[in-house]
């Protein structure tokens, strides 16, 4: 069996853009999940899923992406995403 993040965005009772992240923390802290899996399932493995992995899921030329840097090294500590101190994506768009 594959496990592959989905969207929890319009769940009552959930804020907007943290579920996944809040998700991912439990895969790793109470199912002891690798880091590197986890992040695999919510990008590469979850574009694979619905056919899209030729235009997203990783970054290589060509395919669209949303980049962010965060503070911290995630593979070390999931939860270091929390401090987002840039984000990008494939429309040229970005935030600090």
């Amino acid at each position: 069996m594959e496990i592959v993040f989905g969207t929890d965005v319009g769940s009552w009772g959930e804020v907007t853009g943290q579920a996944a992240w809040m998700e991912a923390d439990l895969w790793v802290h109470e199912l002891g999940m690798d880091p590197m899996m986890v992040i695999r399932s919510m990008t590469l493995d979850a574009a694979r899923m619905m056919g899209a992995e030729r235009e997203s899921g990783s970054i290589s030329e060509g395919k669209f992406a949303d980049v962010i840097a965060v503070r911290g090294d995630p593979l070390r500590n999931i939860a270091c995403r929390c401090a987002t101190r840039r984000s990008s994506s494939s429309t040229g768009a970005a935030t600090e």
